[in-house]
């Protein structure tokens, strides 16, 4: 293998596009690998952002009513969204209600080992008479195992499909460059090596 790398251009040149074409797709791969982790954070961010709207109004009621049942219904509605692992809505006197998931133990490795964003929501609740008065705190937990799956899952997706883009490109150009290129030079070559010095000919036009 390191005498044709010696002695062919066809191999020499293959092998350095392929190594060439493996480190530029490399580092655009992890480039896009952390960008798209960051996005995937405030993506999640945004949804349980989105989600904690949808249901202030009534978490404003059940904080004014001081309602545990009506605020508890609210957290296990809440919890079945799969960014949320834990709800609390509290006040200075009295903690609502108080939820949170089993905590699961996940064996797969990933390569985001910690999120960057700050992902837990916290925001004062209002009187629905009042929209100046804060009656009550509520306060959501990310799930950050579901969220760090979801991060890897599509931030590892993205990157092996720059690889693979790059690595076609890649085999795209090497058979071009063999074909059209190194292998007319070859023969040109091996022709010389076997034309007479002496002899009054010329080599076939390529």
């Amino acid at each position: 293998m390191l005498k044709l790398l010696r002695t062919s251009i066809v191999y020499r040149s293959s092998v350095m596009l392929l190594v060439i074409a493996l480190c530029v797709g490399g580092i655009f791969s992890a480039i896009t690998y952390f960008w798209e982790s960051n996005t995937e954070q405030e993506l999640a961010k945004n949804r349980m952002e989105t989600l904690l709207s949808t249901v202030e109004n009534t978490v404003s009621i059940a904080c004014y009513l001081s309602d545990s049942n009506l605020a508890k219904e609210l957290g296990q509605g809440l919890l079945k969204n799969e960014d949320v692992a834990g709800i609390k809505i509290y006040s200075e006197k009295i903690v609502l209600t108080e939820l949170h998931k089993e905590k699961k133990f996940n064996k797969n490795k990933t390569f985001v080992p910690n999120l960057t964003t700050n992902l837990l929501i916290q925001r004062p609740i209002y009187s629905p008479f009042n929209n100046k008065e804060s009656v009550c705190q509520i306060e959501l937990t990310p799930d950050i195992q579901f969220i760090r799956s979801q991060v890897n899952n599509k931030a590892r997706f993205i990157a092996l499909l720059l690889m693979l883009q790059a690595l076609i490109m890649a085999g795209a150009v090497v058979v071009i460059v063999m074909y059209l290129i190194t292998r007319p030079i070859k023969r040109i070559s091996d022709r010389l090596h076997h034309l007479s010095a002496d002899a009054n000919t010329s080599l076939p036009l390529p």
